[in-house]
């Protein structure tokens, strides 16, 4: 990103916890992705173990933070966050904070692994949970086609992600129910949102940065199929890679669009699917070689690192305005 995107605050009002945003739950989500692609680097030779471990240990920290911010928000103003949850547009990042607890649980485990499996498992059927709460209230009170956005399937398909935990926890068999459910219903929700991103109006400006979700599910199901199989690559694997590569390059042909949007706190939105496409392409750089496998993970590395920095610095220069109502 460049001046051209330069933060713009809109909106002001009375700073309150009241205001603190769901999707506020996407920041430990992208320093936990990109804790994932620096291990992974690490793994593959292409990084000290020392950056990996210091980004996990960072996005964890973020998450409590964060955490304890929605408690204190949740005991001080519980109207503000029940009317959050039934927002027909924000309600779906709730899920954003169960998947942010997955991660982290990943990442504790090399650490502490009971704790951190038994924060995933806790985790992952809270997951489980929010998308079948979220999925009764579409169906028993229809909304509109103008309220689908790829954030849905951050609830939907967020269980793609279980089997980077359930391998490492000793539960492959958890690990493969979950991941049918994120994969199935990823073949469900794309054509939804496909649907609506085509052929109704465009979304609105706060949303736009949820296009990024597109891509999380390809790499991320690459990673997850990859652990699942035992490490090997098959044609599924090459499949999903290729899948998430499609992706990838359709997002960098719209940056144009991207750098003239505003500082909002869902620019966190970027984050994630940039990390969790660096750590596919180093796992799939690993497993092939070649020159070009392995320039394209140093390079979706180097770029994933500067949008997570990007974002954070904007986020705390304006820091302040979580704590005020949206305009």
């Amino acid at each position: 990103m460049t001046g051209a995107a330069r933060p713009v605050i809109e909106g002001a009002g009375e700073a309150s916890l009241a205001h603190l945003p769901l999707p506020l739950f996407a920041a430990p989500m992208g320093l936990g992705g990109l804790a994932f692609a620096w291990r992974a680097a690490a793994h593959a030779g292409l990084a000290p173990a020392v950056i990996g471990e210091a980004a996990a240990s960072l996005a964890v920290a973020v998450f409590v933070l964060v955490l304890s911010l929605f408690a204190a928000k949740a005991t001080r103003h519980p109207a503000a966050l029940s009317a959050e949850w039934s927002h027909p547009v924000r309600g779906v990042f709730a899920a954003a904070a169960t998947i942010a607890a997955m991660i982290a649980g990943i990442l504790i485990m090399p650490w502490w692994h009971a704790a951190g499996a038994a924060l995933w498992a806790g985790a992952a059927l809270a997951h489980v949970a929010v998308a079948v709460a979220l999925l009764r209230r579409w169906i028993l009170h229809p909304v509109e086609v103008a309220h689908a956005a790829p954030s849905w399937m951050i609830p939907l398909v967020g269980n793609i992600l279980a089997p980077l935990g359930a391998v490492p926890a000793g539960l492959p068999e958890l690990g493969w129910l979950l991941f049918g459910i994120g994969a199935g219903l990823w073949l469900f929700v794309t054509p939804l949102v496909l649907n609506r991103l085509i052929f109704h109006p465009g979304l609105p400006p706060r949303l736009v940065p949820s296009l990024a979700i597109l891509l999380a599910p390809p790499a991320v199901a690459f990673l997850a199929w990859v652990t699942l199989a035992g490490g090997g690559l098959d044609a599924t694997g090459r499949l999903l890679f290729g899948l998430a590569l499609f992706f990838a390059a359709s997002l960098l042909a719209m940056l144009p669009r991207f750098l003239r949007l505003p500082f909002f706190v869902s620019w966190w939105a970027f984050t994630f699917p940039a990390a969790a496409f660096a750590t596919a392409s180093i796992r799939y750089a690993a497993l092939v070689g070649g020159l070009a496998a392995t320039s394209l993970a140093v390079a979706s590395l180097a770029a994933a690192t500067s949008l997570v920095m990007f974002v954070a610095a904007a986020t705390l220069r304006h820091a302040g305005a979580l704590f005020r109502p949206e305009s």
